[in-house]
């Protein structure tokens, strides 16, 4: 068991080379987000191991920097990293019109893929954080790949590759779409007409909506003989397996009002509160699109208070609806990712039997209902970073705010706005809320001593 769970470290540090992994983030990893009390010394003894086991070449690569570890790496020493850079090549080539020389290149960064990742890691935790990005990137690459080829007018060619493709993701629409294309221009129209009606019968029977526009317009070219190259990366605008397509809402999509009642008679946190509603109206100073806010501090110190405050503030700001969730961090049985999303997506319109199996599939949804829309996002009670990435959304104009006791430094792109307990005025002026002024001039030395005794911390408000 240590040698599995230093692996689970080790998978862990590597993935997020050159960059700092919080002791909670790997406990959570560990012991699959139920970690012991004595997680943190078990933790450096088990680092303590995997340096021994490293040599000293490794040893000297994985170094102690609050609030956990960092593993420095070169972007060639890693599938990964290199994986990255064969991308960034044939990025640099593409702009410079020499399609054939990227497509190749992509092609080397595919050949480093050979099985599922951290297929040997016991970490499910770790495994629903990092596997669905890594699959995600491996299918667009491949899908990159493949519109490069087609812009090559490779059709023939890649035709088993693209069958490959369909039959791993059966209702993928960009992924039928191209294979319409390449069928079409390989001469084989009846076949590509077939493949639509097939398509077509199988959304219309396992999720009851029909094709997209895109596929749809597809299939207008075939049936009129027109015949355009590909855009690049764009034939067919890429679309998770069960959503209507970007910018298109599921049939019956409602505006989701999900924001629990805020506290009556907030007090306090005005400077906190500014800062919030500027970060998440996006005014000057102006945050970056798909603002995340981290709201941390101690228990009982108002954080979910605070958040809820804020989100009523601007909920005008966010006419596509507002979306809450209690993570469950504190409880000692944080929620589960996958169990969230399929929460998040149900709210959002999305009937239960059409929610995706995996958690790729779940996060590749989400993310493509949001995309579009402004929409404001509540997590409550993170208990990790892990927990909290897959309910971020990849791109659009949505804020996120999410409450944790930890400041989840590893959280890409993220504004923290920590906590500290209230001042004595403030507790007084919050303690008048409930008791009344008249209460309070009658027993003020009482008051004193209640506000001193609470030591700032609003527990219970």
């Amino acid at each position: 068991m240590p040698a599995a769970r230093q692996r689970v470290i080790l998978a862990a540090l590597v993935l997020n080379a050159n960059r700092v992994v919080p002791v909670d983030n790997i406990a959570s990893f560990v012991w699959d987000g139920t970690p012991p009390p004595s997680a943190v010394a078990t933790i450096r003894t088990y680092v303590m191991r995997l340096r021994q086991v490293l040599g000293r070449a490794g040893r000297a690569r994985i170094t102690t920097r609050a609030p956990g570890y960092l593993i420095e790496l070169e972007e060639d020493e890693t599938d990964l990293g290199r994986f990255t850079a064969h991308r960034k090549t044939a990025d640099t080539l593409v702009q410079a019109g020499r399609t054939a020389e990227a497509a190749e290149e992509l092609r080397r960064a595919l050949a480093l893929w050979r099985h599922d990742p951290l297929m040997d890691i016991p970490s499910r935790t770790l495994q629903d954080m990092e596997v669905s990005h890594l699959q995600r990137l491996h299918l667009q690459t491949r899908i990159w790949c493949v519109d490069l080829d087609l812009e090559l007018q490779r059709h023939a060619e890649i035709l088993p590759e693209l069958w490959q493709m369909v039959r791993e993701h059966p209702l993928h629409e960009g992924l039928i779409g191209r294979l319409m294309l390449a069928l079409f221009r390989s001469g084989q129209q009846p076949e590509a007409l077939d493949l639509f009606q097939r398509t077509r019968a199988a959304l219309i029977d396992q999720l009851g909506t029909e094709p997209g526009s895109e596929l749809r317009a597809v299939q207008r070219r075939i049936l009129c003989a027109e015949d355009e190259p590909p855009r690049h990366r764009a034939a067919i605008e890429e679309r998770p397996e069960v959503h209507g397509g970007p910018g298109r809402p599921w049939p019956g999509w409602p505006t989701p009002a999900q924001l629990p009642q805020g506290v009556a008679d907030f007090t306090a946190r005005g400077r906190e509160t500014a800062v919030l509603g500027r970060l998440l109206r996006g005014t000057p100073p102006a945050a970056d699109p798909g603002t995340t806010v981290v709201i941390n501090g101690a228990a009982g110190i108002g954080k979910t208070a605070l958040a809820l405050h804020a989100a009523h503030s601007v909920r005008g700001d966010f006419a596509d609806g507002q979306v809450y969730a209690d993570l469950e961090g504190s409880t000692g049985n944080p929620a589960q990712p996958a169990e969230v999303l399929t929460r998040l997506l149900v709210g959002l319109g999305v009937p239960d039997v059409a929610v995706p199996r995996t958690m790729v599939n779940r996060t590749s949804l989400f993310r493509s209902l949001v995309a579009d829309r402004r929409m404001l996002i509540v997590l409550d009670d993170a208990a990790s970073t892990a927990q909290v990435r897959p309910l971020i959304p990849g791109s659009g104009g949505s804020r996120v705010i999410v409450t944790s006791r930890y400041r989840l430094a590893d959280l890409e792109g993220v504004h923290d706005v920590t906590l500290d307990a209230l001042d004595e005025e403030a507790s007084l002026q919050l303690l008048e809320r409930f008791a009344g002024r008249s209460r309070m001039d009658a027993e003020r030395p009482a008051a004193h001593r209640l506000v001193e005794a609470c030591a700032g911390v609003r527990r219970g408000v």
